[in-house]
């Protein structure tokens, strides 16, 4: 039987009766994964609003004593503003959400909860199943099909095996369990499909960027870096993806030169097919005189008589026809195998517009520049306008708060882009903002021209709240200048890689802003999704 206030799960699962049926048949501790960061703290509030209680009153003095330990340095008015009783009341009940949309201590508190066991559930996004160390003995699987920007994909079995692979506990368990929610929609032959494949295809991300380049070039200079990109597994990759293309343009260009050397044979073939191939042309543009004048040199060929004349021809159109296909092919080939070294010398060619190296144009090499060891210093989507913002004077002037301010604006990470509600940080952030936007719109129009992708559009939506945290209003007071839709757990993130960036420009210091009582002390063990 539902409860109306639940929130729909797979097939009319509840989920509290759910864990509790987990608890029954002693395979807690779980992790339940759902693929979206909402979805995660619906199952919490669902949790909440039944009777499901998963700890004794023994554990309750244990788990405040946790909290209390990584909450201490958040100030109450944040606290409040995060939702700190519900969290409490959730952990205290043995449940908890996991995810990046939590602040790093309210994540941090959860994992060494749930590494205690005095959590016993916890309903996380997927990418848990990597670099944060929280085995369970079960993991839950709501449904096998996640959300992505191009709509729904099932999981792929190397994913299916990456999350079931939580399962079991070294040293504690002897086997792990994977559960996997009943849904009209998925039959038992699937599931056994995922489980048992053990062969997973790796796929290269190698992106050949602006720090990347100035950075190879530095180090080895241009003909090594193009010799290196030639034996990257990304390469390989591309190679390995024609191959099929490869062996049929080498076949054809076999059977070519075989139908070349035939017709060869054939004495005055080629001076025939040529006046031919006038006289049809000569029938659209010339006098009927000429027409008629080619019309006869055709029929007063020698070959024009031969017994195998119409062999002949049809052979020359074969060859015609393989030799049009054998050019696409390697045209084909030829785009795909060069792409990594056509990027490579697309972005030399605008770091060396922009002055961030210098092309030798005698011998393909580069030198790189004062500039370019500085863009060599910056790692963040937009690398290549940072450092033209520093080299054209656009971020000079502001103080360490505003800088902070303008820097989150080209991070490229944002979930949302709806703007803040609360309007401009002060004239001289705006007047950056400006600046910056100007700027990009120059180096996009030359990465177009370029071929090249166009990096993204700076994005101001963060700019307000990230102003308030760098000269230190808190957290509660960053959170009033942003939309909704824009978690504390992602400001936090946005700030503090902010603040790395903002190391990284030479202009100010990482340690001369403040950072936040919610941010872990430690360095978080994953980018989480």
């Amino acid at each position: 039987r539902r409860r109306r206030t639940a929130t729909p799960g797979p097939a009319g699962a509840d989920r509290p009766e759910v864990v509790a049926r987990l608890e029954a048949e002693t395979l807690l501790p779980a992790i339940w994964f759902r693929f979206s960061r909402s979805g995660c703290d619906a199952a919490v509030d669902e949790c909440l609003r039944s009777s499901l209680r998963l700890t004794d009153a023994g554990d309750v003095d244990r788990i405040r004593a946790v909290v209390e330990k990584h909450t201490a340095t958040v100030p109450p008015e944040d606290l409040d503003a995060l939702g700190f009783a519900e969290w409490l009341d959730g952990l205290e009940r043995g449940f908890a959400a996991h995810h990046a949309g939590m602040v790093p201590v309210f994540r941090h508190a959860v994992e060494e909860l749930f590494g205690l066991g005095l959590v016993r559930v916890v309903f996380a996004t997927e990418t848990l199943a990597v670099g944060v160390n929280m085995p369970a003995r079960t993991v839950v699987l709501e449904r096998l099909v996640k959300p992505t920007a191009d709509g729904p994909e099932r999981l792929t079995p190397g994913e299916y095996t990456q999350l079931t692979g939580r399962a079991g506990r070294r040293g504690i368990d002897t086997e792990g369990h994977a559960v996997v929610l009943w849904t009209p929609e998925v039959q038992p032959a699937t599931v056994a499909g995922l489980a048992s494949t053990r062969t997973y295809p790796l796929t290269s991300s190698l992106r050949v960027g602006y720090n990347t380049a100035v950075n190879l070039v530095g180090r080895l200079g241009a003909p090594a870096a193009r010799d290196l990109l030639r034996r990257s597994f990304a390469q390989f990759q591309a190679e390995k993806s024609v191959a099929a293309l490869t062996a049929a343009a080498r076949t054809n260009t076999a059977t070519v030169h075989e139908l070349d050397t035939e017709l060869a044979a054939a004495e005055g073939f080629a001076e025939y097919v040529a006046l031919r191939d006038r006289l049809v042309a000569a029938r659209g543009v010339t006098t009927p005189d000429a027409v008629t004048a080619l019309a006869r040199a055709v029929r007063s060929h020698p070959v024009h008589r031969r017994g195998d004349r119409d062999r002949l021809l049809a052979l020359a159109d074969r060859r015609r026809t393989l030799g049009a296909d054998t050019d696409g092919m390697r045209g084909r080939i030829a785009t795909v195998t060069g792409r990594l070294t056509d990027t490579f010398d697309g972005v030399l060619a605008l770091l060396d517009e922009r002055g961030h190296v210098l092309l030798d144009p005698h011998g393909g090499d580069a030198h790189v520049t004062d500039d370019g060891r500085r863009l060599a210093r910056i790692y963040c989507t937009n690398d290549l306008l940072v450092a033209e913002c520093l080299r054209s004077g656009a971020w000079a002037g502001l103080d360490h708060a505003e800088l902070a301010a303008v820097a989150s604006s080209v991070l490229g990470e944002s979930r949302s882009r709806v703007p803040a509600r609360s309007g401009s940080a002060t004239a001289a952030v705006d007047e950056a903002l400006r600046a910056t936007g100007r700027m990009w719109a120059e180096l996009a129009g030359a990465e177009q021209r370029l071929a090249l992708p166009v990096s993204p559009e700076p994005d101001p939506v963060a700019v307000v709240a990230i102003h308030r945290l760098a000269r230190g209003d808190g957290l509660a007071a960053a959170m009033r200048a942003v939309d909704s839709d824009i978690s504390p757990g992602d400001l936090l993130r946005r700030y503090l890689r902010t603040l790395d960036l903002v190391g990284q420009t030479g202009l100010c210091e990482r340690a001369a802003l403040p950072v936040p009582g919610a941010c872990a002390p430690e360095t978080p063990t994953a980018e989480l999704r």
